[in-house]
């Protein structure tokens, strides 16, 4: 017979909504791989064309920021991107690494 939603033949298994210890090791370890190897990431950073370093940015803020939940936002700022010409992928990647710039003068 079928187990019911929620129950588990392993009492001591993995607590729901706990992480998994291999994900959370291996997110770590490319923290701190980027961390270790930041001033030569940023050097070839530059040296890629604008869509590129958007695509590189954003897939490398996901080992290091928390997920988000919805999926389909992902696939609608990816659309919007695509319609952006390289001036204005430059504009947005600017204002992304360098926020403080950005903010209005009190």
């Amino acid at each position: 017979m079928p187990l019911k939603e929620g129950q588990t033949n392993n009492p001591n298994g993995r607590p729901l909504g706990s992480s998994n210890k291999t994900t959370k090791g291996m997110r770590e370890r490319i923290t701190a791989f980027l961390d270790d190897n930041f001033d030569q990431i940023q050097e070839d950073f530059g040296k890629v064309k604008p869509k590129e370093k958007l695509d590189f940015y954003v897939k490398l803020m996901q080992y290091s920021l928390p997920s988000l939940k919805a999926i389909e936002h992902n696939s609608i700022v990816t659309n919007k991107l695509d319609n952006l010409n390289d001036r204005q992928l430059d504009e947005l990647i600017d204002k992304i690494l360098n926020p403080e710039d950005n903010e209005p003068e009190p």
